[in-house]
């Protein structure tokens, strides 16, 4: 019930699974209104419990996010949120960005 022209839309993949939604399903209901996906995952078992795991290794279904991506022609911000403690962040931001280009490559 707002313009579209006006509002856009935040996904955090890591939050909605989190919520119990499926994040590729919520991609194509938000469609061109998608302004940028924070790429997250979710596992309900951790150390600690619920948490957010390093990317793909939790129950994120990274091909059918980005398919639905791809599906909306989605051209807009692409954020990898990394939460996994370490004593740097570097070696988890590179393994997390290995993955994101690894989904995103194109297909031969």
């Amino acid at each position: 019930m707002t313009n579209p022209q006006l509002v856009g839309f935040a996904l955090d993949t890591g939050h909605a699974l989190h919520a119990g939604k499926d994040p590729a399903a919520l991609i194509g209901v938000l469609g061109k209104r998608l302004g940028v996906i924070h790429f997250a995952d979710y596992s309900d078992q951790g150390s600690s419990g619920p948490g957010r795991p390093p990317l793909g290794e939790g129950r994120l279904n990274i091909p059918a996010a980005v398919a639905a991506l791809r599906k909306v022609d989605f051209d807009q911000w692409i954020v990898l949120e990394e939460q996994t403690v370490s004593a740097t962040g570097r070696p988890m931001a590179e393994r997390g960005l290995a993955v994101l280009r690894t989904a995103f490559r194109p297909a031969k």
